[in-house]
């Protein structure tokens, strides 16, 4: 989902077709074999074999060239901050893929034996204990202490100014530089996302439950029966808008 709610992208068994929610364009289907995808900024990345298409969120227009990434690359993973361009590419190698004024980069993350998750630009978080924030370039810049294990996913909050990473019972939110600001203790999820600059986030529940999560604050908003089995979530990064 693009970070104002309006685009979402759906696999289908003929390729991927991309959705204006609001309903004013037409939905576009691009027929690809595609190994993953993902909404980046205002833009579709789709992995194929070793390289990444790129492809305009809005009529699906090509954008030349392709980011070539290397055999054995699997995953492309946006962060949930939608008006960040990059992306952490995971498989044989983990990559950090980064484009600015329509070129693109990629800094090769030297091999992590932990979850690692992108944060926005050229960060991305290793949550190994303790958990560590590396700088595609840099290496690491922190280091947070935390004593919940198995991270599920991470992402930055209200810009920056606070980071939160969810396991299998609890969000952790933490100071950028360390310091634990709320540990929210919740059930462990079968599917999740994080609207980054409300401080929100939806988990549903294996039981059918639907939970929204305030993360400024530290406590569960809401829960109700979900209206549909839930497989995966996307959310806005405003908390108005989310797909199911």
């Amino acid at each position: 989902m693009v970070s104002s709610g309006r685009f979402v992208a759906v696999r289908r068994s003929f390729g991927i077709e991309v959705i204006d929610a609001l309903g004013a364009s037409p939905r576009c289907t691009l027929e690809r074999a595609a190994d993953d995808f993902a909404i980046v900024g205002h833009e579709l990345w789709v992995l194929a074999g070793a390289a990444i298409e790129r492809f305009g969120i809005e009529g699906l227009r090509p954008i030349e060239p392709a980011v070539d990434v290397g055999a054995g690359a699997q995953r492309v993973h946006a962060c949930a901050d939608g008006n960040a361009a990059s992306a952490l590419v995971t498989g044989a190698r983990t990559l950090v893929v980064e484009t600015a004024r329509g070129r693109a980069q990629t800094f090769e993350i030297p091999p992590l034996d932990m979850p690692v998750f992108p944060l926005g630009g050229r960060r991305l978080l290793a949550a190994g204990t303790p958990l560590r924030i590396i700088e595609a370039g840099r290496g690491e810049i922190a280091r947070l202490a935390c004593a919940d294990r198995g991270a599920l996913a991470a992402s930055y909050l209200f810009g920056g100014r606070a980071l939160v990473v969810l396991f299998d019972s609890a969000f952790v939110v933490l100071a950028p530089q360390g310091g634990l600001i709320h540990r929210i203790e919740v059930p462990s999820p079968r599917a999740w996302a994080i609207a980054e600059s409300r401080g929100t986030a939806l988990l549903a529940l294996a039981d059918g439950r639907l939970i929204t999560v305030d993360l400024r604050y530290g406590r569960v908003l809401a829960e109700l029966e979900a209206p549909l089995a839930i497989e995966d979530i996307a959310i806005d990064t405003a908390g108005q808008f989310a797909a199911f």
